[in-house]
């Protein structure tokens, strides 16, 4: 796991990660991270994107143009708004139900099964339905062959729960 910093760090070709900032879920403290993938074409794809610092936006800056902000479920929403400032061209997607919830925010479509044009056969996604509590966008990365996964799995290091959750 990167540090939290807003350095983005490769994971394979063309797919970076970054970590940000511990953020409250209903008194619980939960740390946040990102994934960019830079699709043919040189544009950026943003998933669960953190909290954007100047340092994070000039690491961005170099990889390409920011084209598309994406978010795996309704909780995941925080930092879409100054994103979105910061990069007015790029096209907002929302997961199932978020658009409703973030009626401040004008997204240019819902996420389904099938990936936008932009992005198939490059990023596939399906969405996890049957949870009471939830749908998610699960996305896969072709070319890495990575699955981009938000709360459905949840991935914590043991110094995080250790100082975060004791008890």
């Amino acid at each position: 796991m990167l540090e939290a910093g807003y350095v983005l760090g490769a994971v394979a070709d063309g797919l970076f990660v970054a970590e940000g900032p511990t953020v409250d879920f209903y008194g619980f403290p939960y740390p946040t991270r990102m994934v960019v993938a830079r699709l043919e074409g040189g544009e950026l794809w943003v998933w669960s994107p953190i909290e954007l610092s100047e340092a994070l936006r000039q690491e961005i800056d170099a990889l390409g143009p920011v084209a598309h902000l994406t978010t795996p479920n309704r909780i995941h929403h925080l930092f879409l708004g100054p994103w979105k400032e910061a990069y007015p061209d790029a096209k907002l997607w929302a997961p199932p139900g978020l658009a409703k919830k973030r009626s401040d925010l004008t997204f240019d479509g819902e996420l389904g099964d099938a990936p936008p044009g932009a992005w198939r056969g490059q990023i596939e996604q399906v969405v996890f339905r049957g949870s009471p509590f939830m749908q998610e966008v699960v996305f896969f990365h072709r070319a890495s062959r990575t699955a981009v996964f938000g709360d459905l799995i949840e991935n914590f290091e043991l110094s995080f729960v250790d100082e975060h959750w004791k008890g």
